[in-house]
């Protein structure tokens, strides 16, 4: 292999993976309040496009189907995200036990800072806390 073909082959390959970074993908969503239960929101994932382009035909085709067509065209989504790129809880969560557990111990640092004695439910309970 001549030194040439090896400096192509470089070439060719930092280009490559920088078209890889650069690489877009578009994800279509359906979603809509849900009347029948409260604060019921339904989400359906429809499908992931090359283009913006043909992730707005699929809503054409989605639109005429049945359940898609009684709700407004506003109830489709497209999200664009780069290929191989963290898009989303980059800095992790919390579950709800972590939340509440964490939420007692402030309350518990709250009583003590303010000289307060009692149940952490009493200081939830009162207004003035």
């Amino acid at each position: 292999m001549s030194r040439y073909q090896t400096k192509k082959q470089a070439v060719k390959s930092r280009y490559s993976a920088w078209m890889i970074e650069e690489m877009k993908v578009y994800q279509l969503t359906h979603f809509y309040e849900n009347d029948k239960f409260i604060d019921s929101v339904e989400i359906k994932d429809l499908g992931i496009y090359s283009s913006k382009q043909l992730a707005e035909e699929a809503i054409r085709r989605y639109a005429k189907l049945p359940g898609f067509r009684s709700l407004p065209l506003k109830c489709f989504l497209i999200g664009e995200c780069v290929v191989d790129e963290d898009a989303a809880w980059t800095r992790g969560f919390f579950a709800s036990d972590d939340l509440a557990r964490d939420f007692e111990s402030m309350s518990e640092c709250f009583d003590e800072w303010l000289g307060k004695r009692g149940s952490i439910e009493e200081s939830w309970a009162d207004d003035n806390y």
